[in-house]
């Protein structure tokens, strides 16, 4: 999210003309693939007139993005999959790294899915993208069900499990920050008009929707905490503080978990730093516990440095 914000948040200070080639608003869709063209001369952004030639494609993450899947031969259900679920934050950068990351935990046998299914038309449409890539990888039926969750497939997958059970379930990992779960509310009220363009309705969902609680007993469960700020984060420091008390304590997120990491990056880094990330994860998915050197307390320092 922090490019996107950042590059349009620019334009806007710097009151330079919208390009009229058009901006690249993505979101995504699992029924339907459509690009198109407009030009919307009478659009004003804080008093300055603005060209708004859109350039809309309906897929989400920085083009047009598909599923990153890596299956094995064989039933489904002598295999385990991992189930991965990007945020906002899912770029093309973070599209390779994801691939890569994918590769390597198919060489340790896991099938993968991480799914294109952020919707700009809200979150309802990003939960039932979910449950349709449930549906379309017959992830139900896989012996273990192994899943990642970013903020906002947080979001998506938790509201899933609070109507219906997965029984395979064998572990869930969350991508946890104190400080990036602000981000949707100080998008929303500090710069709507831009969140609007660039996410469309799901950002203004997830920052109108609590953190959505389920009992998992036969889960293992594990959090990543990220223990550093993200540029858009830092300036908007104050305001973010201003939000509610700062705490990096895994009991403060108010979450039931088997294990915890924290780490030494921010948001943006957890779409790209899969060196540090992801042998946590496979860790985690193998034994439902972090590695012996995974930190378990806050890191310390200023996260805005």
């Amino acid at each position: 999210m922090d490019v996107k914000v950042e590059s349009l948040f620019r334009m806007y200070q710097q009151n330079i003309e919208w390009p009229r080639e058009g901006v690249l608003l993505q979101t995504c869709s699992r029924t339907r693939i459509k690009s198109e063209q407009r030009k919307s001369p009478g659009s004003t952004l804080g008093g300055m007139k603005k060209y708004l030639p859109i350039s809309v494609v309906l897929l989400w993450g920085s083009g047009c993005s598909k599923d990153v899947v890596r299956i094995h031969d064989g039933a489904v259900e002598d295999r385990e999959v991992v189930l991965i679920l990007p945020g906002l934050g899912y770029d093309n950068a973070g599209i390779r790294h994801m691939e890569d990351f994918a590769d390597t935990l198919y060489a340790e046998e896991f099938d993968v899915v991480v799914p294109n299914y952020l919707a700009r038309r809200g979150l309802d449409r990003a939960i039932d993208n979910v449950n349709l890539t449930l549906d379309d990888y017959a992830l139900r039926d896989y012996a273990g069900l192994h899943v990642f969750a970013y903020i906002a497939g947080t979001w998506a997958i938790n509201t899933i499990m609070q109507e219906e059970e997965l029984e395979n379930l064998s572990s869930i990992v969350y991508d946890r920050s104190p400080l990036q779960e602000r981000a949707p509310t100080l998008a929303t009220t500090q710069i709507p008009v831009l969140a609007k363009l660039l996410f469309g309705s799901v950002i203004f969902d997830i920052a109108d929707t609590p953190f959505p609680e389920v009992d998992l007993p036969d889960a293992s469960v594990g959090i990543m905490i990220e223990n550093v700020a993200t540029a858009f984060i830092r300036r908007n420091e104050e305001a973010a503080l201003d939000m509610s008390p700062l705490s990096f304590e895994v009991e403060d997120l108010d979450q039931d978990y088997d294990d915890v990491v924290h780490l030494p990056l921010n948001h943006d880094d957890m779409y790209r730093s899969f060196d540090i990330v992801g042998p946590e994860l496979i860790h985690f998915f193998q034994t439902g516990l972090f590695t012996d050197e995974a930190e378990r307390e806050p890191l310390g320092g200023d996260p805005f440095e």
